[in-house]
Parts: C-alpha cells; structure tokens; sequence
C-alpha cells in the first residue's frame, strides 16, 4: 500500500488553501477533498473513507475549526492530522490535548509537506490499513445468489422472530380492514380508558407495528430500482468493479484539479503577456517571457496528462459497462423472486397478527362494562362481535367511504369469519341439552360454529377430529354408559400422530360428586371445567379466557 492509494480531507474554513497546493495534493493521494464546514467535512467522512486529515486554522480564539477537529479525534482516535497555521506552537500545544502527525506553515509548499509525508509515512499507511481492515473495505466476492440472500439475511431473521405468530393459520386481510380495526380499538380505548393497558391487548398491538414498520421497511429496500440495488447488492462484492469505479473516481478527480489549474495558468500567462509587451527595462521582459514559457509548458504539459487521463476513462468505461452487463439480467430475476417471496411472507405475517389484534380486542371489549353500555345505548343490535360493530361502523360512523367500499368490506367480513371460524365439538348424551348449549355458544360470538355429537355418531366424531376439524372440545362428563374419561382417552389415542390438540372443556352435568370428577379431570390435565347451572355468561366466560 503507498499513500497514493489513501485519502486526505481538508477542514479548510477560511479557504487558505492555494491551487498549487491543491495540485500537489492531488498528486500525492488517492482522493483528496476540500470542506469548508464542520457538517460538510461529516458527511465527506460518512461518504469516503478517511486515512489523514489537514486542518487549515488561522486563530485559536474561539475556532469553530479546532471544536470540528476536537469531534473528529474523538470519532476517530487513532488517524493522523496534520496543522497547517501559522500560530506559535507552544500556543497550539496548550490548545490541542492530543499528538499532531505534523505541523506546516499555512502557505506550506510541496517540498515541505514532502518532508512530513516522509517522515510520518509508516504511521499513515498502518492507520489506513488497520482502517481498512475493520471496515472490511477488500470486497469479498460472493456470487449472485449469495449476495442477494446476504441482502436478505436481516428480513429473514426478523421474520423468524414471528414464527408462532404466523403459523395460527387465522388472518385477516389487513389493507382492507385496517380503517375498521384501528377505529374500532380508538373508540374503545375512548370509551374505556383501562382497555389500553390490557397486556395481551398491547402486546398483540405491538407486535402488529412492529410487523408493519418491517413491511415497510423491506418495501423501501426493494422499492428502489433495480439498478440501483444491482450495483449495491451485488456489483459492490465483486473486486474487479470496485476497483474500475475507484480509478474512475481518482480520474475524474484529479482531472477536475488540473482543469482548474489550467485556467489559473491561462489567466497567468495573459498577464505575462502584457508585461512583456508593456516592459520598460529589458530584463524585466526577460523575466516576463521565462514566466510565460514556464506556465504555457506546465499549461501543455497538464493539457497532455488530461488527454491521456480522458483516454483511459474511455477504457475503464468500457469495462465498467462489461462488467454491469454480465450478471445485470440474472440478477434481476432472482432479485425479483426473493423479494416477492419475502413480500408475500410480510403480508401473511400482518395478516395473521392483525388477526390476533382483532380478536383481543373483542375479548376486551366483552370484558369491558362500559362498551357493552355504549354497545347497548347505540342500540347496536347483533351479536356481540366485530361483525356486528362492522356494520354499525360502515352505516354510521364511517359515511365517507363509498357504498362501494361498504359493501366490499362486509362482504370480505363475512367470508373472513368463514374462514377463520372457530370450530367447537360438543358431545354429551342429552340432545336438547346440547342445542341449548350450542345457540348460547354461537349467540357469543359471531366466530364460532359448534357441531353436535351424541352416542350414535361418535365415530364421526373421532374422524372428524383426528383430521385435526376442532379448535375446542366441550364433552360432558357421562356419554351413554361411557365415563367422560375413557372416551377422552380414545380421542387422545387417535390424535397420537397429530401435531394440533384441542382445547378440551368438561361440562360436569350428570356425575353425582361434582368434586370429585373435578379433581379427575384435573388429574388428566383437562383445561376448563363447567359446573351448572352452564348459563350464557358462564359459557362466554369460558370463550374469553381460552380464544
């Protein structure tokens, strides 16, 4: 590594700095910039990274310049700086609380800055290459498909994170009830302060805008041209094109120094052209006319090197091009289909989670005194449910939204109910009991769809739910000559092979010692337990609690 191959930047606030001391600079590194800020020179470290720094500083008192570089050794403790000022040094070592590289006179010329290069060589190329290291500036090339699950990899984990969540199998379609559900929570929380700091509540609000500030994220990210990400994700692992784009870089910059310096020689060699026609003493017009010689061939002499420097663009265009061609079509496509995957998976997760969020909120709702109070003065008539209050919403409170968009959204309700039905076998041995229990189970909660099984169709029964059909099972505690516990354990040997098990609910109706089968049912793990009289609050009770 020489210093050619580092990078200078320059805090030059009062803009001391000379062309000819550009020019040199720009000849002895990589790249150099120019700032005139302490905001500027931030975003020059943040956009290139730095391996010296030349503060230019006039005056102590009071110094924006020497606070900006005080910031900067505390960001970067280790790099090497240089001051070029003409203050006494014993003034500027009570001053600055740290070791200089290297002192110069602001009008330094490039034998004198030579001198210090030289001398503090060793120390700058080891910060740069130790910089190097730590940042990982030597590309590692990966391959198309690597680079682009690299790319990934931080969507992926986070998705990990919402494994259990999005596995419920539940959803909603969240852009199209968003409006509904956020109103719904708002008006609630309005009505019921205390519903806000229900746990399971805000947790499963939270973990919905965490998903979505996720989703919008990796939008953002894959929103982006293709172009763009091409080279960012892909282009900028391979070696061979970071090194065309950082010549490429050093060539256009140091072009634009010697442009600059040739219309500082242009003007110069105008004026040696009148002083040579307008001089008075011979030797004077000597002089004049060895100045004019020594601009014009310093002048042609940049004129051929930016010729040459304009020659060689041509060809690191050229391979730049090459390069960007080769993989730009693969890239695309598998870019598109990753992204689309991970998209997809997004959407499901929000869906799932505002799911979850829904029916939270409901079961905080029934909870609450207060929304059943504003349920009953709004003489919101239905079932007590999200259904229910949907309607309500799309005809009263919400009168903005189209008649079309109304009818959409009730319309996605009722199939979203469809689908996310909760599905409950109740079994047991008296038929009338069981239609009593199964209209109060349904009249609770527009989710809910019970299936009724008696002796005659048991064996339907252990079909059904070794297809894994029932999120709840209600079976009472006597079914024809069987104890509740023996058929339980039948249902439990069917489900061996099965990765889902219902809740399971006891409704102790028939036993004589209440207790007793009580502690049995414990003792075998049973969930709930229902004791008469099995009234409506009681079963809604029981809903809430295991939903």
């Amino acid at each position: 590594m020489t210093l050619k191959e580092c990078n200078l930047i320059v805090l030059d606030k009062p803009r001391a700095l000379s062309s000819e001391q550009e020019v040199y600079l720009v000849d002895q590194f990589g790249l150099f910039f120019v700032h005139h800020s302490f905001e500027s020179l931030l975003s020059g470290f943040k956009s290139h990274p730095m391996d010296m720094i030349l503060l230019v500083l006039e005056a102590l008192g009071g110094s924006e310049s020497l606070s900006a570089l005080k910031a900067v050794k505390g960001m970067y403790p280790e790099i090497p700086i240089l001051l070029a000022t003409d203050i006494a040094p014993d003034e500027i070592d009570k001053s600055i609380p740290f070791a200089l590289a290297g002192m110069l006179p602001v009008a330094w010329q490039g034998d004198r800055f030579s001198e210090v290069l030289r001398s503090q060589e060793s120390s700058i190329l080891r910060y740069a290459k130790k910089e190097r290291e730590r940042r990982g500036d030597a590309p590692q090339e990966l391959g198309l498909e690597e680079s682009i699950a690299r790319f990934f990899s931080h969507t992926k984990e986070k998705l990990a994170a919402f494994d259990l969540e999005a596995e419920s199998g539940k959803r909603f379609n969240y852009p199209l009830m968003k409006r509904f559900i956020h109103t719904a929570y708002n008006n609630f929380i309005e009505v019921d302060p205390k519903i806000r700091s229900i746990r399971k509540l805000t947790e499963a609000k939270d973990r919905l805008s965490e998903a979505l500030r996720l989703q919008i994220l990796l939008k953002k990210r894959i929103d982006v041209s293709i172009e763009y990400n091409y080279e960012e994700v892909y282009l900028k692992n391979q070696p061979a094109y970071i090194d065309v784009i950082q010549k490429l870089e050093q060539t256009l910059h140091k072009m634009g120094v010697y442009r600059k310096e040739m219309g500082i020689l242009t003007s110069q060699m105008e004026r040696f052209k009148e002083e040579m026609k307008h001089a008075s003493d011979p030797s004077l017009k000597v002089e004049a006319e060895q100045s004019f010689k020594n601009a014009n061939r310093r002048y042609v002499d940049r004129m051929h090197e930016i010729k040459q420097m304009q020659e060689s663009l041509g060809v690191m265009e050229a391979t730049k091009e090459e390069l960007w061609k080769r993989d730009f079509e693969a890239f695309m496509r598998v870019f598109k289909e990753e992204a689309g995957k991970y998209e997809r998976e997004y959407e499901e997760l929000v869906d799932a989670l505002a799911y979850r969020f829904d029916r939270f909120l409901w079961i905080a709702a029934r909870e609450s005194r207060l929304v059943r109070e504003y349920f009953e003065k709004g003489m919101i008539e239905g079932v007590f449910s999200s259904k229910t209050y949907l309607e309500y919403y799309v005809k009263h409170l919400d009168k903005n939204l189209s008649s079309k968009a109304n009818r959409e959204l009730i319309r996605y309700r009722h199939k979203m109910e469809e689908e996310n039905a909760i599905h409950v076998a109740l079994v047991g041995n008296v038929t009338e009991d069981l239609l009593q229990d199964k209209r109060r189970l349904e009249a609770t909660d527009g989710y809910i769809r019970v299936s009724l099984y008696v002796p005659q169709t048991l064996e339907n029964f252990f079909e059904e739910a070794k297809e894994g059909k029932y999120e709840i099972v209600m079976m009472e505690d006597v079914v024809g000559r069987w104890l509740f516990f023996q058929l339980w354990k039948r249902l439990k040997e069917s489900l061996v092979d099965s990765s889902f098990l219902p809740k399971q609910v006891l409704l102790v109706r028939h036993y004589k010692d209440p207790e007793r089968i009580r502690e049995k049912a414990l003792s075998m793990r049973w969930e709930n337990i229902l004791t008469p009289p099995i009234t409506r609050e009681k079963l809604k009770a029981l809903l809430l609690s295991i939903a």
